[in-house]
């Protein structure tokens, strides 16, 4: 008998511990189309862990190219080489409410702070400049959290804090915008019927 009380405490209690975890919606990401990129500079964007859950965020990974056989100079705010990134459901000038996309590199750079719950973030108003070799490529790695979602569809990538996510130049050239247009295609994952 007790053996039988046990295994319903335990049972019932492992339900509940679940039922908040069987609520919360999860995504995946089902693919990335760098759909437009213009000027010396090429970009790709990569898949690292599809997956928004409960468990973790999913994690994409950005790379930039100079491919051009001289040195730009690159410059954005934040952190190498990207910047402070987000995710938005339209590239019009009366943009939704951006879904903010974290790095590791933000805890590591002393122009970004960011709370722990990642409910605000602040950045240095001073621009990063840094040079990207000829023919060099830099890449950072960026993550979703599931719960910053507010529905699966397309989202494009965008800067937090600037439009565009960065300009470069060449030599003594003025500041050239660097237009590019990313699509980040994010679905509701399905789940096994319990």
């Amino acid at each position: 008998m007790r053996r039988r009380a046990f295994l319903a405490t335990t049972s019932g209690a492992s339900l509940a511990a679940l039922a908040g975890c069987l609520g919360d919606t999860e995504y995946t990401v089902a693919d990335t189309n760098v759909q437009a990129s213009s000027g010396p500079l090429s970009f790709s964007a990569s898949i690292v862990d599809a997956d928004a859950t409960i468990e973790g965020p999913a994690t994409l990974k950005f790379t930039l190219t100079n491919t051009t056989k001289e040195a730009l100079r690159i410059r954005n705010y934040g952190i190498w080489p990207l910047g402070i990134l987000s995710l938005d459901e339209s590239l019009s000038s009366n943009r939704s409410p951006s879904i903010k996309m974290y790095s590791k590199a933000y805890s590591e750079s002393n122009r970004v702070e960011i709370s722990s719950d990642r409910s605000s973030m602040s950045v240095e108003g001073r621009p990063l400049t840094r040079s990207l070799s000829a023919s060099g490529s830099a890449s950072a790695t960026y993550r979703i959290y599931g719960n910053d979602l507010p529905g699966a569809g397309t989202y494009y990538l965008t800067g937090s804090f600037d439009q565009p996510i960065l300009s470069y130049t060449q030599g003594t050239k003025k500041w050239t915008r660097y237009s590019l247009r990313v699509a980040v295609d994010i679905q509701k994952k399905k789940r096994l019927p319990i």
